[in-house]
């Protein structure tokens, strides 16, 4: 049975989870490029296309209402995603946290 500390370190974590799914980090994605390949560098004889991406880190915002990107006139496409990455380790560390400091509050309950 959980003592009242642990029930609002657990009340707390659960909250921050839910503050940082309604608030996730976001990944700016561009990619550009539409080189053609030679004839001869490839083997059926059609042209290729080459295409190039990039990623970097964006900000925080609401979950429905993602930053724009930056420049949507950039080549074949730039976008926003969630960062699923960095939101996991969040999570993780969060839910370490309350387990640690459920614990910690029993010993000393």
């Amino acid at each position: 049975m959980l003592n009242r500390k642990q029930t609002v370190i657990l009340c707390f974590g659960l909250l921050l989870i839910a503050a940082m799914s309604l608030y996730p980090p976001w990944v700016r994605t561009v990619s550009w490029g539409n080189l053609r390949t030679s004839k001869r560098a490839s083997r059926n004889g059609s042209i290729g296309t080459v295409v190039f991406s990039s990623t970097r880190p964006g900000e925080y915002a609401f979950l429905f209402q993602p930053p724009e990107p930056n420049h949507p006139q950039l080549g074949l496409g730039s976008g926003i995603i969630i960062d699923i990455p960095r939101l996991s380790l969040q999570y993780v560390i969060v839910v370490a946290l309350t387990a640690l400091g459920v614990v910690v509050a029993r010993e000393l309950g």
